[in-house]
């Protein structure tokens, strides 16, 4: 059984070697190693192509700059094995991390493997820690999918991290779910391709972490961690693209509709958070944000009822939001203002 491991690069040279050596170096060696270039600036180009020179299993993709999806869209179109697995180009995997997937998808004949995480922060290494036990899902689609985006009744908890990497994934069900998958995003651009899979498949293996975790690197400034200037954006297109997911498929729980709304009503609260976090923010900003958000109108605003599990802030955050004024919003804004600043001063 082969594999296809697809990397989208761009702008990546100071990571990259060790990402591609981590790959090359598995115990597993029936791979196909796709490097997209997305348009790098830096020397990340020559890099792939020198990595090219030397192994026959690496096949490189130099195309214009168009993001993140658009890069992994294009390695996925280019996959020429049953089943694909993600690697972004500033992480690493462990020496067993593709082959012990590959023996759960033998072994137990799944649609899905995911391995465990571990985080690398500077110096340290942390595990991700699931809430379900490694082995086999048992009653995947009666008894999980209804809690796989969203726990109704703590909703800051997903049962599974929907990401892209950290998994192996028959090729059939990326390329059928692609057309929910808008390339301008750049907030949720996992979710947006995880959540459609997970309600297609039937089975998942979770493996034991043992030598074959996925090390995701954690940076401050990145798309994750950093002002997304595009946020908005993107969560407009994500959770309209997910509310189509539920009304396009078939034989779902009746409360996957309700999942999607409380995950879109939280991702209201980082994006109102998201903009504070910009150095050039100020309050005109901000009130511009919630004119935005209430117009658009997604879902019926009296949902964010059923928001449990929130911390005060966030609790006061989504409220705001709906049913603020300018003075509750002033206020907000001034403190969330000056917990940035006060964690930048630290930092």
């Amino acid at each position: 059984m082969e594999v296809s491991v697809i990397v989208p690069v761009y702008n990546e040279e100071r990571y990259l070697s060790d990402c591609i050596n981590s790959i090359l170096q598995q115990t597993y060696k029936d791979i196909e190693l796709i490097l997209v270039d997305d348009g790098s600036t830096d020397r990340s180009e020559k890099i792939c192509d020198q990595f090219q020179a030397n192994d026959n299993r690496i096949k490189v993709i130099h195309k214009k700059n168009g993001g993140l999806i658009s890069a992994w869209k294009c390695g996925v179109n280019e996959a020429k094995n049953d089943y694909v697995c993600f690697v972004d180009s500033d992480d690493l995997i462990q020496k067993n991390h593709i082959r012990d997937m590959v023996d759960a998808i033998l072994k137990h004949n799944v649609d899905m493997v995911i391995s465990p995480v571990n985080k690398i922060e500077g110096d340290k290494l942390s595990p991700f820690i699931y809430s379900l036990q490694d082995g086999l899902i048992e009653n995947y689609r009666d008894q999980f999918l209804s809690k796989i985006l969203t726990d109704l009744d703590k909703v800051t908890e997903r049962k599974l991290p929907p990401n892209r990497w950290g998994k192996l994934i028959q090729k059939k069900y990326i390329l059928k779910n692609l057309k929910y998958v808008d390339d301008r995003v750049t907030y949720g651009e996992d979710l947006s391709i995880i959540f459609p899979i997970f309600c297609d498949i039937s089975s998942i293996y979770i493996i034991k972490d043992d030598n074959n975790s996925y090390l995701y690197r954690y940076r401050e400034g990145t798309m994750v961690s950093g002002f997304d200037e595009n946020r908005w954006l993107s969560i407009k297109l994500v959770y309209s693209n997910l509310k189509r997911v539920i009304n396009d498929k078939k034989n779902l729980p009746l409360n996957m509709m309700d999942q999607v709304k409380i995950d879109y009503f939280r991702s209201l609260i980082d994006c109102y958070k998201n903009q504070i976090r910009s150095l050039n923010t100020d309050y005109k900003d901000i009130e511009l944000l919630l004119k935005k958000m209430n117009n658009f109108q997604l879902f019926d605003s009296s949902n964010v009822k059923k928001l449990k599990g929130l911390d005060a802030k966030d609790q006061w955050i989504i409220w705001n939001i709906f049913y603020g004024n300018k003075l509750t919003n002033w206020i907000l804004f001034k403190v969330i203002e000056v917990r940035y600043s006060a964690q930048k001063k630290r930092s």
